[in-house]
């Protein structure tokens, strides 16, 4: 089907291809295929997330970024999302309160005041 022409090029035998025909799947085949294949796009674009979430957490926790930058690779304003934050924190420490619940473990607690020195 393939033959070599004098200088060393291939040329395809399109005489010889002419009664060949390509097996096509039925459209149903097509149909689950190009279904999983757009799910592992998706499984693909969540895994690079969790990698980029898990990088900003680490940058985050290491102290080598801030969450201004952090929000700005987002697009979004780092005063904002702080105050949704606490607005979050508070509405769940008055729910709890509400409720009976113990305050949540990672909550800030109040700092304790420093000893008072005492006099010799």
């Amino acid at each position: 089907m393939v033959s070599t022409a004098a200088h060393g090029t291939k040329k395809l035998d399109t005489e010889r291809l002419q009664g060949w025909t390509l097996p096509v799947p039925p459209a149903k085949l097509q149909h689950v295929f190009s279904h999983r294949l757009s799910d592992l796009m998706s499984i693909q674009l969540l895994q690079q997330r969790a990698q980029e979430l898990a990088a900003e957490a680490q940058r985050l926790a290491t102290g080598t970024t801030t969450l201004a930058i952090e929000c700005a690779r987002q697009g979004l304003d780092w005063e904002v999302v702080q105050d949704q934050r606490l607005a979050e924190e508070l509405r769940e420490m008055q729910r709890r309160k509400e409720l009976g619940l113990p305050e949540a473990k990672n909550q800030p607690t109040k700092p304790e005041p420093p000893p008072e020195p005492e006099d010799e």
